[in-house]
């Protein structure tokens, strides 16, 4: 029997679109733990990772690299590469 963690609650809901720069284009669905970043506004593949705990993801962008994303209420997500979302 294959036991599956539970999902962790964050402190902001991640699922939705969330806007750089002002402007939406990412849209993130989260199943579980596991994070898909749907990135085709920018012409760029699907991202995927996993919330780590409630104010944490990690997230791998496949024409790039590894993330992570620091989830700041009320609707905030700093990446360790300096850039901010905000939820739509």
């Amino acid at each position: 029997m294959i036991l599956e963690a539970q999902p962790i609650a964050t402190v902001i809901n991640l699922n939705g679109t969330w806007a750089y720069g002002g402007v939406p284009g990412p849209v993130i669905s989260v199943n579980g733990n596991s994070i898909a970043v749907d990135m085709s506004a920018y012409h760029r593949p699907t991202a995927y990772g996993a919330v780590t705990d409630s104010s944490d993801i990690m997230v791998n962008f496949p024409d790039d690299k590894g993330y992570t994303g620091k989830l700041e209420p009320p609707a905030t997500l700093l990446w360790s590469n300096d850039s901010t979302w905000t939820k739509v």
